[in-house]
């Protein structure tokens, strides 16, 4: 049986690839800086990293800020491409034992050399962050932190969301539910932290739109410009609703997502319990849109809640099987308690249950006529546990293929010039 361990370096070959490949692609078309900063940007998965990373090396200017992201670095395992054909089940710890190396050979690089970094993080472990910000201060960096308030229905949707990647043709990246809980929870006491330690210089709070909620600076004396509040501003930013608009996104969203990962087969013990939770997020989500418990939209959602909440807990069967009872039409219903039960539904509620029936016939459908891998009911995410004791909490069902054909990155992963002239992707 193929172990992870298997395809573990050696010391000198990560050392030797770092030097020879992934130095390059890091900080390949940035400089120096006179007066170096190390710019700290967590919050939990799926909060919006992406959006403050970009806004951050807006602010910096061109070839300033370098941002480092673990996930970007794992391509550059010499073996990738046959942890992709032969061993895809252990590619996440096997490519991690590599990854997570050449962040730390990344950052020490970026301190020795002056290089102004953007550091990517969930904020999960006070000490490891404050202890990063310590290291950098002691050679004389400006040491930030931008700390992520986002609602935790939102990320843990989109979470759930980017692990399906509808549409991009990409694998998925799963986060352990686990893990998203511990950064949210831990987010405001590593900003606590952060307040109470002179390493850092500033803090910021911003949101997925990266709009500065909240900035403080210490002054010449090390004291804070203004009291310390950055705690208080993430509470207060996580308590605001989601816009009315945002909301009926959320929901939209929530639905193709208990669909999608139900007719997919990706409905298992690893996934089952988020799932659930999703839609207990629903339920208060649906109040940001009305507050009428009675209205013909809160009925209608109570009804579909019904079909939703068993897609989320039951892997449905193997395709070719019969559709559970709920899911069937009308016209194949034969048990008479289900009979009855449809004919006491208002016409709000009617509606809501035959619109989730048709989403997931039609779903359904589509993967019939599509050729390809056809999946088993339960299969879903499989995460080991030396990837989820990894530096990040985001792993990769199958990472993403990098260069040509690829989707386009996100501004915070761009490298300043021409990456493909300059020889910055990874070599397979």
């Amino acid at each position: 049986m193929t172990e992870a361990s298997d395809y573990f370096l050696t010391d000198k070959q990560l050392l030797d690839r770092f030097e020879e490949r992934v130095k390059e692609f890091v900080f390949g078309g940035y400089s120096p800086q006179a007066e170096p900063v190390l710019i700290l940007a967590g919050g939990q998965p799926a909060a919006g990293k992406s959006q403050a990373m970009a806004a951050i090396q807006q602010r910096h200017g061109q070839g300033v800020a370098v941002p480092l992201t673990g996930d970007e670095l794992r391509g550059f395992h010499p073996r990738y491409q046959e942890l992709l054909r032969e061993s895809p089940q252990v590619l996440e710890s096997a490519t991690a034992q590599a990854s997570g190396p050449w962040v730390r050979m990344s950052i020490d690089f970026a301190r020795d050399n002056g290089y102004t970094l953007i550091l990517e993080g969930v904020f999960r472990d006070p000490n490891m962050t404050l202890g990063t910000a310590r290291e950098f201060a002691a050679v004389r960096f400006g040491v930030e932190m931008v700390a992520l308030a986002v609602r935790e229905e939102r990320s843990r949707l989109d979470a759930l969301h980017r692990f399906l990647n509808p549409g991009t043709g990409l694998p998925g990246r799963w986060t352990p539910p686990e893990l998203q809980d511990l950064a949210y929870r831990m987010t405001p006491q590593t900003v606590a932290a952060a307040e109470a330690d002179a390493a850092v210089r500033q803090i910021t709070v911003t949101n997925r739109t990266g709009v500065d909620l909240y900035v403080n600076e210490r002054r010449a004396d090390g004291a804070w410009s203004t009291p310390a509040a950055a705690v208080e501003a993430i509470h207060d930013e996580r308590a605001l609703p989601l816009a009315r608009e945002e909301a009926r996104g959320w929901l939209d969203r929530y639905r193709e997502v208990i669909i999608t990962f139900a007719v997919e087969g990706r409905v298992n013990d690893a996934s089952s319990g988020v799932l659930q939770r999703l839609t207990q997020d629903a339920d208060t989500v649906v109040q940001m849109v009305d507050h009428d418990p009675r209205s013909p939209l809160r009925t209608g959602h109570q009804a579909s809640q019904t079909l939703l909440r068993q897609l989320a807990t039951v892997p449905m069967a193997n395709r070719g099987q019969a559709l559970p009872l709920h899911l069937l039409p009308d016209h194949e219903i034969t048990d008479r308690s289900e009979t009855q039960r449809r004919r006491q539904l208002t016409p709000e509620q009617r509606l809501a249950e035959d619109s989730i029936r048709h989403q997931v016939r039609e779903r359904l459908s589509a993967q019939h006529s599509t050729p390809g891998e056809q999946r088993t009911a339960g299969q879903g995410p499989r995460v080991s546990s030396t990837a989820a004791r990894s530096r990040s909490t985001t792993t990769r069902q199958v990472p993403p293929q990098s260069g040509v054909g690829g989707t386009e990155q996100p501004p915070h992963l761009r490298r300043p010039g021409n990456e493909q002239e300059r020889g910055h992707r990874p070599s397979r």
